[in-house]
C-alpha cells in the first residue's frame, strides 16, 4: 500500500515545486495537474496563480478552481472577474455559474457592463439560468446590451448612452453598426459630441 501511495504524494510536492518555475507552460501544466487532484484543500495554491504574469496560466488556475465546485473557491473566482484578459474573466463567470452560490448573483451582474461582448453575454446566460431577473432601469439597460437588444437598451434614454458606447468602442463591427445607430436615434446631446461615445 505505501507504494501505491508514494508516488501521488512526490507528484504533489512535484507540481508544488514547479508552480514556480520561469516558464509558463511549465506553470500552465502544474496548475492543470493540481486541478485534476480534485482537492479542495488547493484552494489556496490555485487561487495564489490567478496573479500569475502569464494569462495562460491564470486561465489555467480559474479553469482548476471551477472544477473543484467547492465553496472555497468563491472568492478566487469573483477575484479573477476582474482579470484583464476576457477569457479568464470569461472562464471565472462560467465557474461561477456552477458554484451556484447566490452571493454571485452580485458580481455576475457587474459583467454585464464587461467592456467584451462574449463576457456580457455569457453573464447574462449565467445569471438567467440562475432565475435572476434585472431589478433597475440601469439593470435593464445592461440586460438588454447583454443581449444585443440595444434599440431595446435606447428606448430607456439618456441612461443608455453609456452602456452603448461601450459596445461602440468594444464590440465587433455588427455590434458597432448596430450601437452606433441605437445612439443616433436617441437624440441625446452627448451623442452629438464623437468623443464622448468613441
Amino acid at each position: 500500500a505505501p507504494r501505491r501511495t508514494a508516488a501521488p504524494q512526490y507528484m504533489y510536492w512535484w507540481d508544488l515545486q514547479t508552480l514556480k518555475s520561469r516558464n509558463p507552460a511549465t506553470r500552465r501544466q502544474a496548475v492543470e495537474r493540481l486541478g485534476k487532484m480534485g482537492d479542495p484543500r488547493l484552494v489556496g495554491t490555485l487561487a495564489l496563480m490567478l496573479t500569475d504574469p502569464d494569462e495562460e496560466v491564470r486561465l489555467a488556475a480559474v479553469l482548476a478552481l471551477g472544477s473543484l465546485r467547492d465553496a472555497a473557491a468563491f472568492s478566487p473566482l469573483v477575484q479573477a472577474l476582474s482579470d484583464p484578459n476576457p477569457r479568464v474573466r470569461a472562464s471565472a463567470v462560467a465557474a461561477l455559474g456552477t458554484l451556484g452560490d447566490p452571493l454571485a448573483v452580485e458580481a455576475l451582474v457587474q459583467r454585464l457592463a464587461d467592456p467584451d461582448g462574449a463576457v456580457r453575454r455569457l453573464a447574462i446566460r449565467t445569471l438567467e439560468g440562475m432565475g435572476w431577473q434585472p431589478k433597475s432601469d440601469a439593470q435593464r439597460i445592461w440586460h438588454a446590451v447583454a443581449h444585443g437588444r440595444l434599440q431595446r437598451a435606447a428606448a430607456f434614454g439618456p441612461a443608455a448612452v453609456e452602456p452603448l458606447s461601450t459596445v461602440l468602442r468594444t464590440g465587433n463591427p455588427y455590434e458597432r453598426k448596430a450601437a452606433a445607430e441605437a445612439l443616433a436615434g436617441m437624440g441625446d446631446p452627448r451623442v452629438l459630441d464623437r468623443k464622448s461615445v468613441v
